[in-house]
This record gives C-alpha cells, structure tokens and sequence, in this order.
C-alpha cells in the first residue's frame, strides 16, 4: 500500500494547490462512434465512479459512498457491523443500477469486440475505444499526478490517434499495448492484485478475452484505490456507522409508542442495582461504564427476548451466543467442582477432563442440554472408575450433574451466580493484567476467560459510545432526583 500512499499524500498536496486534473465533464465514457463516425454505437461497460478523498462522510452519506442499499433494516444491520466490528479493508458494493447497466451492456459489447477482432482484416475500433478507456481511467485518477513521467508515457503510448495510425499501417499489435498497460497497472496496483496481473500475462493468446481482462482489472485497481482513500478516512466512516445507528434508535422513538420510556426504565433499573454512594455528575463517565457493563452481563442471563433492551437488539444473534456460553461455562464448573468433592482431582487429570468436557458442551442449545448433560455426566463417572472409586455412594452423588438442566439447583445458581460477578469485573477492568483468578468454582476454567472478555468488550464498547448521551441523560436525571 506504500504506493497508494503516496498518492494520497500527492492528492491531497493537489487539492490545496487547486491544481488537480478533473475527469471528463460528464464522468463519461469514450464511446467508439467518437473514435470513428463509422463505429457501432456501443460504449464499454465501465463507470467512473466519485472519489472519497474529498466527499462528506456522515450518517447520510455513508450507505451511497459504500454501496449499501436495500430495505431500511438490512442498511442498519450492515453500518452496525461496521462500526462493532470494522472490516480490515472497506469493499465497496456496486450500485444496482450500475449493475444494471453493465450486464445490460455485457453481451453486447464483448460479442461485438470478438466479432471486431476476428474480421479478416481485424476491425480495432472497438478495442481501440476499450484502450482509451482505460488509458482515461489511468489518467483520472489511478496513476498519481506527480508521476508526470509515467502519466506522459500513458497518454503517448494510449493515443487514440497513435493507435490509429497503427491500425492504418498494419502495425497494430493488442498483445504489445496490453503488455504496456498489464505493466502500468503492476507499478500502480495492490500487492494483492499482483497474482491476477500475472495470471492475465500468461494468458494473451486470446484478445477479446484479454481486452476483457484488461477491463476488469482497471475496475479492480479503481476499487482499490476507492477503498484504501476510505481507510485513511476510517475514523469518520466507522463514526458515520455509529451515528447512522443511533439516529435510527432516536428515529424509532417516534414511532414506537411507549420505546423510548422502555429503555430508560432500564437504564434506570440497571444503575440502581449498581448505584455506589458518592455517586455525582462529576463521575458520570464513570457512571456510564459501569452501567453499560453491568446491563451487558445482565442480558446474557435474560429470560426471554423482550427482556433484552431496545438498543441491544441488534446484538441478539451475539447475546444470545454469549448466553449459551455463559451456561455451558457454568455447567462445566460445577460438574467438575462436584466430580472434586467426591475424587479430588490431581492437576493432569483436571487438565486432561476439562478440554473434553469443553469440546462435549460445544453445541450446548436450549433444547439439547440434558442430552449434553448426560455426556458430561457419563465423562466424570469414567474418571471414577478409572481412579476405583465408582461405587453406589458416589454414583448417586455424580448423578447431580443431570440435575443441573434445572436453572434452580442450587450448585448451578452458585456458578452463575459467580460467573457473572466475575465477568463484570473482566469487563470492568479490562487493562489488569494477567486477569484475576476467577472464584470457586469457576477457578478450574480460567484459561476460557481471555477471549470472552475481549469479545464482551467489542460490543459493550461500542454500546457505550453508541448512545453514551443517552445515558447521561437518564443517569442525570435519577441523579438530580437523589440530589432532591
């Protein structure tokens, strides 16, 4: 990307100076009746698109600049996912309608440049039109505009009435100007593109289908440089995402009866359970932290959906995840803190049952626990037999490990009860290091913990700067209630 870099830098040197290159006036296309008043009139399927270097990005703006159409809530799904969990390169989706327009234009204009080329004489006019396309796209925007000897050797060797005159004396050669241009776009494209580039180079035999080729990766090398112009702009566009969502939530207020009154009663709810005294607007950040935290932990113990909040329910899929991991860590430790106080296990035993009893309850769901259960059980009762102390006495105590399906017996309430204490301090203090060793019975799977807490920590984050206003604006209000 070190190129592309540097051609930010240049555009952006450009911009002040006011001396950048504009595209054509209409962002057009050379169609082949301007190379000739006798050619076809079908111009190529290419679109110059805008460029993100110099547009607004907000919440308004963000689904057109990326592509993203569709029904209002699919929109809403994909900035959310932007902005919880940013891809490491920004793909653009081509528009519908640009869609549109190129297949449209797709079987027509790649079976009129194959009959073109295989006319005896070949007929370059259409070809000759594809080039000055892309010679135009090298120009108005890929190749940087400091490179002035590059973009010289372009415009000589891309001349429409050089390429003509060839055509005129016999000279034309598409293999030569492909290989000219195959170059240009080595020196200008991404790394990544490189293995294509090559592939197009070992495959010339067939003009139609390397003029197609040549095409398409101009589109590429265009989408490349579109993307990396948006991740130099990263922070404004994950912002936009992150706005988008929230204007959304305040949108729905208006239409959602009784929504926005919801959501603050649990707000509300949560920091009364959290409250601590000294509690002032002066730690209302603070304040904010803990709730958000607090309020995560309790949704992965909801009882149903509607108990998840409003402004949480785009995350359902992950909460719902993160719940069933929560119960499956809960029914491993007490199993084994049970399985303990009948056998106590030596350190390689424990460490050798645990990776089982894990990889057993890997797809614990709703519906399957007492099946999963019954396996857990049937691993501890294997442990006893092998150590010769599997008898009637501590058979009937292992047996409790069936009775954990039931969300009331009282070692499975313990465990949860632990867990989420000891989650919320994971997540509330997430910079101690190494993390703190978590309680009986939770001891034995501390290893489970580091990764929960980071992707806990993702979508609690982003909650927090989400609808940090939010809030603030109802903590402020319990608290000047207090103050009262």
């Amino acid at each position: 990307m070190e190129r592309k870099e540097e051609e930010e830098t240049e555009e952006k040197r450009e911009d002040q100076t006011g001396e950048t290159e504009e595209p054509r006036a209409k962002k057009g296309k050379i169609t082949v009746e301007e190379v000739s008043e006798e050619g076809p009139t079908v111009s190529s399927p290419q679109m110059i698109t805008y460029d993100p270097s110099s547009m607004t990005i907000d919440r308004e703006t963000l689904p057109s600049i990326l592509g993203i159409t569709g029904n209002p809530t699919g929109v809403l799904l994909q900035m959310h996912g932007i902005s919880v969990n940013p891809p490491e390169r920004f793909i653009l989706s081509p528009h519908p309608l640009e869609n549109a327009i190129k297949k449209a234009m797709h079987d027509s204009y790649w079976k009129l440049l194959s009959e073109d080329l295989e006319k005896s004489p070949p007929v370059y006019k259409t070809a000759i039109a594809l080039v000055n396309e892309i010679k135009e796209m090298l120009l108005n925007g890929l190749i940087p505009m400091r490179d002035e000897k590059r973009r010289n050797e372009v415009a000589a060797r891309l001349d429409i009435n050089t390429l003509q005159n060839e055509v005129e004396q016999g000279e034309m050669n598409v293999a030569t100007i492909a290989s000219f241009i195959l170059n240009v776009f080595t020196s200008i494209c991404a790394p990544h593109r490189d293995p294509e580039i090559k592939q197009i180079k070992e495959n010339m035999h067939n003009l139609p289908i390397l003029l197609r080729n040549l095409m398409e990766m101009t589109d590429k090398i265009k989408e490349d440089v579109v993307s990396f112009k948006l991740e130099m702009r990263r922070d404004e566009v994950i912002e936009a995402a992150r706005m988008y969502e929230k204007h959304d939530l305040e949108s729905s207020f208006t239409v959602v009866k009784g929504a926005k009154e919801k959501l603050e009663g649990w707000i509300r709810n949560v920091y009364e359970k959290t409250a601590e005294e000294g509690d002032s607007m002066d730690k209302v950040k603070e304040i904010v932290r803990r709730v958000v935290r607090r309020g995560f932990i309790q949704n992965l113990s909801a009882s149903s959906i509607s108990d998840i909040p409003f402004h949480w329910r785009l995350d359902l899929k992950e909460i719902q995840h993160f719940s069933l991991e929560r119960r499956r860590i809960a029914l491993i430790a007490a199993s084994v803190y049970l399985l303990n106080s009948i056998h106590p296990l030596h350190s390689q035993s424990q460490s050798s049952l645990i990776p089982r009893l894990v990889s057993l309850s890997h797809h614990l769901s709703k519906d399957n626990i007492n099946d999963i259960l019954d396996s857990v059980y049937m691993e501890c009762e294997k442990v006893l037999r092998e150590a010769n102390t599997l008898n009637e006495e501590t058979e009937d105590k292992v047996k409790v490990i069936r009775a954990l399906s039931n969300k009331d017996q009282p070692l499975r309430v313990l465990a949860e009860k632990r867990l989420d204490e000891y989650m919320f301090t994971l997540v509330n203090s997430p910079s101690v290091s190494p993390l703190p060793l978590p309680p009986s019975p939770l001891t034995p799977l501390s290893s489970l913990f580091l990764p929960l807490q980071s992707n806990f920590l993702r979508y609690i984050i982003h909650n927090e700067n989400t609808f940090y206003d939010l809030y603030v604006n109802v903590i402020s209000k319990v608290l000047t209630l207090r103050q009262e």
